[in-house]
């Protein structure tokens, strides 16, 4: 295994100009590099730990089973950037537009921050985003079937013209979702957060 300890690297491009394009199996840990970018590069089974890519441009970059453990990427562009079998955990992704990736987007996501993010257009079927932290998050015209939203707060999130069929939302809150505007079909909700969803049909609840 290559282990690459980033507490004596001053620079990413350390890393970067002395490596083939592609990486396989290498740790990068307590990496901090900003605003500059990694892109067109291939990481294999890769895990990154407590790293900060605040505002890195990843364009057009591969992540194929990789782990980011505690790592700050809001911010991040993810121009064509494709991520099959990738886990985020603990991780701040404040802002991310990852409607402009490669599509499906095979991640996962837990006790992340996904806020202000937007997943539009994007085929995250199956995916998951458990305990995760989703406030004002466009997900439009996005393919979510059989999704887990395990725990996941949704507050002033935007649903529009969505696939949520099979969708797990039983224990995620905050949540705002049209029935005429998104497909549920199957979809799990329940009570009482799944009381916002009559807000959409002109009904009117009476004790």
């Amino acid at each position: 295994r290559c282990h690459i300890d980033c507490d004596k690297i001053d620079h990413m491009d350390e890393i970067i100009d002395s490596q083939a394009a592609d990486f396989y199996d290498a740790h990068f840990s307590n990496l901090v590099y900003h605003s500059d970018k990694i892109d067109f590069r291939e990481f294999y089974d890769c895990v990154f730990a407590n790293c900060s890519f605040h505002e890195v441009d990843f364009k057009g970059s591969r992540f194929i089973n990789c782990t980011f453990d505690s790592c700050d990427l809001s911010l991040a562009q993810m121009t064509r950037a494709a991520f099959r079998g990738t886990v985020f955990k603990n991780c701040k992704m404040i802002g991310i537009d990852w409607s402009v990736s490669s599509s499906p987007l095979l991640a996962e996501f837990f006790d992340c921050d996904l806020s202000y993010a937007s997943f539009a257009h994007i085929d995250l079927s199956q995916g998951k985003i458990i305990r995760c932290k989703a406030h004002e998050v466009y997900f439009w015209e996005t393919n979510l079937t059989q999704a887990d939203f395990s725990g996941t707060d949704f507050q002033d999130s935007q649903f529009k013209d969505s696939n949520l069929t099979k969708a797990d939302f039983s224990t995620a809150r905050s949540y705002t979702i049209s029935p005429n505007a998104n497909v549920l079909k199957e979809a799990k909700f329940s009570l009482p957060e799944a009381v916002s969803l009559l807000n959409h049909l002109g009904i009117v609840l009476v004790e």
